[in-house]
């Protein structure tokens, strides 16, 4: 009509800044983490069964078939990172339950 007055919405904000879009980065070193957490619980479990039985040795009988998978992705997509984290597998064995880590490096 003559005389009246069309209201449109305003344009949206524009951002300050825009980012590019990435795909998210997968947390790797929470990955290293788990693993050396779950391997650590499985030989745990074997120290303690070996010495209810007076067996002599480990072996990562306990850790779980999604561990072992999840280490073997890790091992195939992370190489260069790889030794870091069998390196802290032993440490820890090491500390926390006393094997050596020649014999922990042996098993992985």
């Amino acid at each position: 009509m003559l005389g009246e007055r069309v209201f449109h919405d305003p344009p949206p904000p524009h951002p300050a800044l825009v980012l590019p879009r990435q795909p998210p980065r997968f947390p790797v070193a929470a990955l290293r983490t788990t693993l050396v957490e779950a391997v650590s619980a499985g030989l745990a479990e074997d120290v303690d069964r070996a010495g209810k039985v007076k067996k002599v040795g480990v072996s990562l009988g306990d850790v779980r078939t999604d561990v072992v998978k999840l280490l073997d992705w890790y091992i195939l997509r992370e190489p260069d990172r790889t030794p870091v984290l069998f390196g802290e597998i032993c440490l820890n064995a090491r500390l926390r339950l006393g094997l050596e880590p020649r014999d922990v490096g042996d098993l992985l």
